[in-house]
């Protein structure tokens, strides 16, 4: 929540809390306001009890809502484990082992920067029943020879992610962006 979102709504909620003590003091009568009363009173056939307390209850069970509110916007939230990116990569009597999506995504980079022909490069990773998806995005250069360059590719960042973090890689789909020109060459129009 944005700053500015989180001060209107606890402008907003002590303006409930106001009004849901107001409705009180009036409807229990524990200050006299004959005037306001009226404007707040209740149907002319109703028992005067039973309307203040079917009105009080209602503005209690606000002002309890409201104050919940009040204080929840306003304390800091922590972020909680669960909402970390994270995939499992061993269990066993000690406990289990995650690693976040990040990890395996620089692991990927790294592995595909190694490579002479990738000028440029990103991943991205999937969490799948059996596993992970490592999706990658290669620039190469020109001069590059593509069918055995990507499936050396591939297969390198499979079986590197599957050595170094312990992981099944089920597939590393690969695309090719348009091809670099590397440094020195010019190239023809």
């Amino acid at each position: 929540m944005k700053v500015i979102d989180r001060i209107l709504l606890a402008i907003l909620l002590f303006a409930l809390i106001c009004a849901s003590i107001m409705t009180i003091i009036l409807e229990f009568d524990i200050l006299q306001f004959e005037p306001l009363s009226r404007v707040f009173g209740m149907d002319k056939h109703m028992h005067k009890l039973l309307a203040s307390l079917i009105l009080g209850a209602s503005a209690l069970i606000l002002l309890f809502v409201c104050v919940r509110l009040f204080f929840a916007v306003l304390s800091p939230q922590k972020k909680a484990e669960n909402d970390i990116k994270r995939t499992q990569i061993a269990a066993n009597d000690l406990g289990i082992a995650y690693i976040t999506i990040d990890a395996l995504k620089n692991i990927a980079h790294r592995i595909c920067s190694l490579h002479k022909f990738v000028c440029d490069c990103s991943a991205s990773v999937t969490v799948v029943n059996d596993g992970i998806v490592v999706s990658i995005k290669v620039t190469p250069y020109a001069d590059t020879k593509l069918p055995e360059s990507i499936a050396q590719l591939q297969t390198s960042i499979k079986h590197g992610l599957e050595e170094q973090a312990g992981i099944n890689v089920v597939e590393v789909p690969i695309l090719i962006l348009p091809p670099a020109v590397k440094k020195g060459t010019t190239t023809l129009k």
